[in-house]
């Protein structure tokens, strides 16, 4: 491109004019301003020539979008109706304890706290602990949405829990230190989101190590919980006890180096799946309880069993699509155990004061075509469009 300039302005010189080595008098003039525009404006043409689809053959299609296929459009719009389906879910979830407390403030007005006997509050714990380790994992991501959605399911767990207590049904050690544990994740929380842990290394390290005595307080109550659901009358804290030191005995090994290079990762996950575990146990001891004994099904409140159920049901089309199988087994277990089974539970409880069911079998048979016809939907048309992806 030099030579085609240098001879452009060699052509525009003054016959008479020496070349510009013959001294400052015999100077040559500088070139015309339209030589220069021409040398400036040949590179530009060449590069647009480049872009042009007459420079290349799949230039169109390169610069010009092609037209999506029906299929992957009917694709597309069913990952976007997901979508939407999960923001939808966050309505019935921030309702999901209001009916439960509202009863539960009616029982104690009217003196009848006998009725928040019935409540499992261990079910209520395992919630809690579940919603404390996802904050806490949330909060390291600075994933402000999912802390505010974990922090509400914490408040409204607290609150039920604090209405137990003060009805004397829960132990006062127990409840204590579970205030403190509240406590401190709230404060702990909002100093990480504010990025005041994150300024100096002792934040950073208060921070890791508040992780790791969650991780620990998890992975010790999986097993205690199922042991407590089995073995009610049972005090034994040994299924705790064996956890906890096993847990201890990776975190000291990780601390000097010693853990093996596949497990050295492997703590976060630990704390996620035990995260899971506490949300899947949730409903299994209020489940045993209830076919025990009948007579507690009359603290239950169904809009809380219907929202559980709804909000878990509008995620599952999300979770099959993205086929993240962890969210799935969540997701159905929270709408067939959470919703189903308690309500099944409540259709074969008969009331020993009134001799009736505590719900009636229209009620149950309309709810059961309802959600299964619902997840069978969701199957039937997640697969078309997962074929229709497939084909285009």
């Amino acid at each position: 491109m030099r030579q085609r300039c240098d001879s452009a302005s060699e052509l525009h010189r003054t016959p008479h004019s020496p070349s510009i080595g013959q001294g400052k008098l015999g100077t040559s003039p500088p070139p015309r301003r339209r030589n220069l525009a021409a040398c400036e404006t040949k590179p530009r043409r060449l590069q647009i020539q480049q872009l042009s689809p007459a420079a290349d053959g799949g230039g169109d299609a390169a610069i010009k979008p092609t037209a999506a296929s029906p299929h992957a459009s009917a694709a597309q719009q069913w990952g976007s109706l997901t979508d939407r389906m999960v923001s939808i879910s966050t309505i019935p979830f921030l309702f999901l304890f209001l009916p439960q407390l509202l009863k539960n403030h009616a029982n104690q007005a009217a003196g009848n706290t006998a009725a928040l006997a019935v409540l499992s509050w261990l079910s209520y714990l395992t919630g809690l602990g579940g919603n404390t380790l996802l904050l806490s994992y949330f909060a390291s991501k600075f994933e402000r949405n999912a802390v505010l959605v974990q922090a509400l399911g914490i408040a409204s767990s607290f609150a039920v829990l604090t209405q137990i207590r003060v009805a004397g049904y829960m132990p006062r050690a127990v409840y204590s230190g579970l205030a403190v544990v509240v406590g401190l994740q709230a404060i702990l929380t909002g100093l990480k989101l504010s990025g005041r842990l994150d300024s100096t290394k002792g934040g950073q390290r208060l921070w890791s190590a508040w992780q790791k005595v969650l991780g620990l307080a998890g992975l010790a109550g999986v097993p205690q919980v199922l042991w407590a659901t089995f073995q009610p009358h049972s005090a034994s804290l040994v299924p705790c006890q064996l956890t906890l030191a096993a847990g201890c005995a990776a975190l000291v090994l990780e601390g000097l180096g010693m853990l093996p290079p596949r497990l050295r990762g492997l703590w976060a996950a630990t704390s996620a799946c035990a995260a899971t575990m506490l949300f899947m146990l949730q409903p299994v001891s209020q489940l045993v309880r209830n076919f025990q004994d009948p007579a507690s099904l009359q603290g239950l409140s169904l809009a809380t069993i219907l929202l559980a159920s709804a909000g878990n049901g509008l995620m599952v089309p999300r979770a099959l699509w993205t086929r993240d199988w962890v969210w799935l087994t969540g997701c159905l277990w929270g709408s067939l155990f959470f919703g189903w089974a308690q309500m099944l539970s409540m259709f074969l409880g008969i009331s020993p004061a009134t001799g009736q069911r505590f719900l009636s079998a229209p009620l149950f048979a309309a709810f059961s075509v309802v959600l299964w016809g619902w997840l069978g939907a969701v199957l039937v048309l997640s697969g078309r469009a997962r074929r229709k992806q497939a084909a285009a």
